[in-house]
């Protein structure tokens, strides 16, 4: 009984301590699933680190190249706690960023954005709708005129 307790007093209970939060965290973390509607494919990915293991052996855009050949075009990614969507073919590419591109200009909007720059009513911060479309207008117009530049 006495070795029991020597052993136990020893590293060994931090280790079992580490490997019970171990658990606990994974369980959480597999409980906690997307609900946003639908996503693209992409390749399972690990707790925390997300899919930062298929890009860190190699070079990343053959590891990407795989992937798009395995899931498609287009591949939905978790970078640690960023989600990215990967376009790997030129004309999926073109019908983004030319074509729809009206749908993926506004940027998402920040709790601290909105205190600082009063709801992101600026040049910088502000989403794609007429109020920037003026305060641009505006900007070109009266800031940067040729008789200001002068």
């Amino acid at each position: 009984m006495e070795d029991l307790i020597a052993v136990l007093t020893g590293g060994s209970v931090q280790f079992l301590a580490a490997l019970v939060f171990l658990y606990v965290q994974l369980k959480v973390f597999k409980s906690v699933r997307y609900t946003g509607g639908e996503r693209p494919p992409g390749t399972p990915s690990l707790p925390l680190i997300g899919h930062f293991h298929h890009l860190s052996f190699g070079m990343p855009h053959h590891s990407l190249a795989t992937i798009a050949e395995k899931y498609g075009p287009i591949v939905w990614l978790e970078l640690g706690a960023v989600n990215v969507v990967v376009v790997t073919s030129s004309d999926v590419a073109r019908e983004i960023l030319k074509i729809q591109d009206h749908i993926f200009a506004s940027r998402p909007s920040e709790v601290m954005v909105d205190m600082v720059f009063k709801k992101a009513q600026d040049l910088i911060w502000s989403p794609l709708n007429d109020h920037y479309r003026l305060a641009r207008k505006m900007f070109t117009t009266e800031l940067l005129s040729q008789k200001r530049m002068d």
